[in-house]
């Protein structure tokens, strides 16, 4: 373009306004080639799931019709919109269903556990689909089976502990597993609080509010994955600036699905309270980018999913020590999400490091009397002398959130969110490789600080 001493000469307001005329130029082709056409193509098939939502409320809360006409029309419309998203693997997921149900009822004839039987059937049937299925079928209906296999092993271990007193009937069963508010992105809900929808409906103008305020910060974070992210952090990028956003790729495209799955699960009538209010938060992305700590980003994942593994796997787990309830959860997590061994290297590596985070955070809240926990003290702490209001204090809060974003942006990065298949063994890793497994190293060293202080 310009000889050097050109350039030299060139006008500096000049200059600033062609930059500024290039980044508008550059916005208007991102809204043109891809902000619209984004919005468009994922427009109709947002309209027929949210079209169903509707339908199944106004038809099951709306009049007071018999139980079991309102648990078959859940059954029929989550049904169809499985068949309109998932076209014939719904096949599969309806084997898992009926299965799981002859063998519930099996169990229960026999007066014995269904909880550990269930749940070892269960996880049999989705690592024989991982080699039974063509690998994009099974991307594809992977995410239903999941959380249908999280709805039959709810029921097994609410038999068991008495939660729920007697096994659904068939058609209180089939809505509950197909329900349209919940198959098809989730949210995870117990068997009761499919129950207590039909009880009392509440119909004002927040339950339309929060489906709408959920339904616009999904298609945010979706155009935020899609089209800004790699915009605002360009290719050309620094090597850890890449990582981080390939990162918060993955972690946008996630918020999607978590605020798409509230707003159906709102729109069905989940997340109603005594008070009117509507309260359903599946994700809350701002305690994972701006995190306390690591444990704060696994709760506000998906919370849902965290109160299951909770309820269903950690307290199961934890007579046997508090490393192997961690590492039991987390295994559990990872099977749920299928044989990803990317997905598999980064839960488990949280599971340690959340374990190892907690335990140096305590001692060190302990050694110093200060609100420096993994978890936030409350604004009034009666437990230590030192409240997170104080500058050292915070400072060290600080540095822990600092060291959560830097570890979040390691383990994210390896996640391909182009394709549907992970890479070759070696690839899948380059990323970490080329750091020298930095963040790893990282964790290994805070938990011999752990054994410093201990």
């Amino acid at each position: 373009m310009y000889e050097d001493e050109d350039y030299e000469e060139f006008d500096a307001s000049y200059s600033q306004e062609m930059v500024e005329e290039e980044m508008n130029l550059g916005i208007v082709s991102l809204a043109e080639h891809c902000l619209i056409p984004t919005l468009r193509s994922v427009s109709s098939q947002l309209l027929l799931l949210l079209t169903c939502c509707l339908l199944y409320r106004c038809t099951t809360q709306l009049a007071n019709v018999p139980m079991a006409i309102r648990h078959m029309i859940s059954s029929v419309i989550g049904l169809y919109a499985l068949i309109y998203f998932f076209k014939g693997l719904v096949i599969d997921l309806l084997i898992l269903v009926v299965v799981a149900y002859v063998i519930l009822s099996i169990l229960n004839a026999l007066e014995v556990n269904h909880g550990p039987i269930i749940t070892l059937l269960s996880f049999g049937y989705l690592v024989g689909n991982e080699f039974l299925l063509e690998p994009e079928s099974w991307q594809k209906i992977r995410g239903p089976e999941m959380l249908a296999v999280m709805k039959v092993i709810s029921i097994a271990f609410d038999l068991d502990s008495g939660v729920i007193k007697r096994l659904p009937n068939l058609w209180e069963y089939s809505g509950y597993v197909l329900c349209v508010g919940t198959s098809v992105f989730g949210a995870w809900c117990s068997f009761q609080d499919y129950l207590n929808i039909y009880i009392n409906p509440i119909w004002n103008i927040k339950w339309v509010i929060k489906a709408v305020q959920s339904l616009l910060l999904g298609l945010l974070s979706f155009t935020l994955s899609v089209c800004f992210v790699e915009w605002f952090i360009p290719p050309e990028s620094s090597e850890w600036w890449g990582m981080y956003r390939d990162a918060l790729q993955f972690r946008t495209s996630h918020y999607f699905v978590s605020y798409l799955s509230e707003t159906a699960a709102v729109l069905s009538g989940f997340g109603a309270q005594s008070n009117g209010q509507w309260h359903l938060n599946v994700s809350e992305p701002q305690h994972i980018e701006l995190p306390h700590s690591l444990v704060q980003v696994v709760i506000y994942w998906n919370k849902y999913m965290h109160k299951w593994l909770k309820l269903y796997v950690f307290r199961t787990s934890s007579k046997y020590g508090g490393l192997v309830a961690v590492l039991a959860t987390y295994t559990v997590s990872s099977l749920l999400h299928g044989l990803n061994y990317p997905l598999a290297a980064i839960l488990m590596s949280l599971g340690v490091y959340t374990y190892v985070e907690y335990s140096v955070r305590y001692k060190l809240s302990v050694l110093l009397d200060a609100c420096v926990t993994a978890r936030p003290c409350p604004a009034h702490c009666m437990r230590h002398k030192h409240s997170s209001s104080l500058l050292p204090v915070a400072m060290v809060n600080w540095l822990w959130s600092a060291l959560a974003v830097f570890h979040l942006a390691y383990l994210g990065c390896i996640v391909d969110t182009t394709s549907s298949t992970p890479a070759p063994f070696p690839q899948a890793f380059q990323k970490w490789s080329n750091t020298h497994y930095i963040s790893h190293w990282i964790a290994l060293t805070t938990y011999f600080l752990y054994f410093c202080i201990k």
